[in-house]
């Protein structure tokens, strides 16, 4: 099993409109094959900022979450201010 954070930063005045393409993804990546959890956090002090906690079976099942359509299309629609920082990792317990 891992654990995936997906640190993405939006431009100011479009944090509405990336809190409902994001928020959009939960349904379906909650169903990809693999997924154990997929949360969504938004930092309380900025809200431009965005974070997904992610948990997957495998590093496989989570390179096919990427490459799926309907993530690629949402991140997309993003007017990121900087580029999205994804970390693994490996879940200790």
């Amino acid at each position: 099993m891992i654990a995936i954070t997906a640190r993405i930063k939006v431009k100011t005045g479009t944090e509405e409109a990336a809190r409902s393409v994001l928020s959009s993804l939960l349904k379906s990546s909650r169903a990809d094959d693999g997924c154990i959890s997929y949360d969504l956090h938004t930092q309380s002090e900025d809200p431009a900022l965005f974070l997904f906690y992610e948990r997957w079976e495998s590093k496989s099942h989570l390179d096919k979450h990427i490459a799926a359509i309907h993530v690629k299309e949402a991140l997309q629609k993003l007017d990121l201010e900087e580029p999205t920082q994804i970390a693994v990792w490996k879940i200790e317990s």
